[in-house]
């Protein structure tokens, strides 16, 4: 061990403290010598032990952080929407690396999962924002932040359930999210297997509303033309029928009746 002599009171930074014994004491011998400023950091509920408070009490300022419990809380708030890292690190006032970090973690333990937007090229696929499902709509609805419930966003994120479980089972399928290079039209969900885009699906609650058909339908007939489909799929409460349109066919079936079909 090398020992340094400063010309400058220090500081030194400590991580993980509860994974040393008795580290504590240590750090009191420091202080006491008015050798350094310390630093201490951990994820540990260890850290609020009584043998560590009584040790370092009247030499501490405690500060307890959630930035976890926080990234949580803001994804199951938005299910169903574009998220991107960037933007989040700026609300959560951390690293991009770090929410980046800690959101694959998330998905690892199956609270979440993303859908890219496709691209042919992946640093596109990489650096556009995706979108947030959670793996329990309930939780969501019990967790997450809103004034009233958004039929919409659960019926998507419902739908987006039902794909990762297709796509689980089947490993040559992918699922994306679609929009155009201008970003005036998006389909909800793009499939594509190999080099094939095989299906497209909007998911929208309730289509009779005043422009909800039309904004849907639009999107979708943008997606088939650009990659040769015949055939989409909106998906509803309850609204069923099927459209022709020129030379390509828009289905709209109910949720219950697609969900019996899969």
């Amino acid at each position: 061990m090398e020992i340094i002599k400063p010309s400058q009171k220090p500081y030194i930074f400590l991580d993980e403290i509860q994974n040393v014994q008795k580290c504590e004491k240590f750090v009191r011998s420091i202080q006491e010598k008015k050798e350094a400023f310390f630093l201490i950091t951990g994820s540990s509920s260890k850290l609020l032990s009584k043998e560590l408070a009584s040790i370092l009490t009247g030499r501490q300022l405690y500060f307890e952080i959630f930035p976890l419990k926080t990234l949580v809380h803001f994804y199951l708030s938005n299910i169903s929407s574009l998220i991107s890292f960037n933007k989040i690190s700026k609300f959560i006032n951390l690293p991009v690396e770090t929410i980046r970090r800690f959101s694959s973690y998330l998905e690892t333990s199956n609270l979440i999962f993303f859908v890219k937007r496709f691209s042919y090229s992946l640093k596109e696929q990489e650096n556009s924002p995706r979108k947030v499902y959670s793996i329990d709509t309930g939780l969501s609805e019990t967790v997450g932040f809103k004034f009233s419930r958004n039929s919409g966003k659960l019926l998507e994120n419902v739908v987006a359930l039902k794909l990762k479980q297709i796509v689980s089972q089947n490993p040559f399928l992918e699922i994306y999210y679609w929009k155009n290079q201008y970003g005036d039209r998006e389909v909800d969900f793009l499939i594509k297997k190999g080099g094939l885009i095989k299906s497209l699906i909007q998911a929208c609650w309730n289509v009779e509303e005043i422009g909800v058909k039309e904004r849907e339908s639009k999107g979708l007939l943008k997606a088939m033309d650009e990659f040769n489909l015949k055939e989409g799929i909106i998906i509803t409460e309850d609204f069923e029928t099927e459209e022709k349109i020129k030379d390509k066919k828009i289905i709209y079936q109910p949720i219950w009746k697609w969900l019996l079909a899969q």
